[in-house]
């Protein structure tokens, strides 16, 4: 009789798992101690870095598709997030340009 051969079992998460190590893994940099006892993670994922590098203001109407999204009144607006017009009605945006946080 001829023999089955099933297919190893991947660890259910595994991937998600590997992916999150490898994450946390890029968000730390490990440091001389400043006291000279060895080192220590430095957890950079709040330290800002520019993101655009020898950027141009963009000319009115040159992305006519793109909106600008402000928060706060006509006396005080901060300008945040942006987003895409997808519709007359509708602009599509990042979840976090509209969670109040509570």
């Amino acid at each position: 009789s001829e023999k089955v051969h099933s297919r190893p079992q991947a660890e259910r998460g595994g991937k998600s798992k590997e992916m999150c190590k490898k994450y946390a893994e890029s968000v730390y940099i490990i440091l001389p101690d400043p006291i000279g006892s060895g080192t220590f993670k430095y957890d950079t994922c709040a330290v800002v870095e520019p993101l655009i590098t020898n950027g141009k203001d963009a000319e009115a109407r040159e992305y006519p598709h793109m909106a600008l999204i402000g928060y706060g009144n006509k006396n005080s607006i901060s300008w945040l997030c942006g987003g895409s017009l997808i519709s007359e009605r509708y602009i599509l945006s990042a979840a976090h340009c509209t969670d109040s946080g509570s």
